[in-house]
């Protein structure tokens, strides 16, 4: 994975700091727009995402999940937002 963008990183050190952090896991998604995919999730309340646009390939993009997994796998399925290609935990 890529270095990912210090945009905003500042509600993520406070949910670190708050105690409730969670391992982060890296998804490949499916996209036609990586920059509306990373608008549309850093807006979804519950989760903590970092959307990796540099990594887009055409199809795909890398998003780092720092927390709200469960969130994030339901909104993009139900929701329609992308598809899910390949999960792993950060190491």
């Amino acid at each position: 994975m890529t270095d990912f963008p210090d945009r905003n990183l500042d509600h993520l050190r406070e949910r670190v700091a708050s105690g409730r952090p969670q391992p982060a896991v890296d998804l490949k998604v499916t996209t036609k727009n990586p920059e509306l995919l990373a608008q549309t999730l850093h807006d979804l309340p519950g989760c903590g995402v970092l959307v990796d646009e540099k990594t887009f390939d055409g199809e795909t993009v890398m998003v780092r999940v720092l927390w709200g997994l469960s969130f994030l796998k339901f909104a993009m399925e139900k929701q329609g937002y992308g598809s899910i290609l390949e999960e792993k935990p950060v190491s």
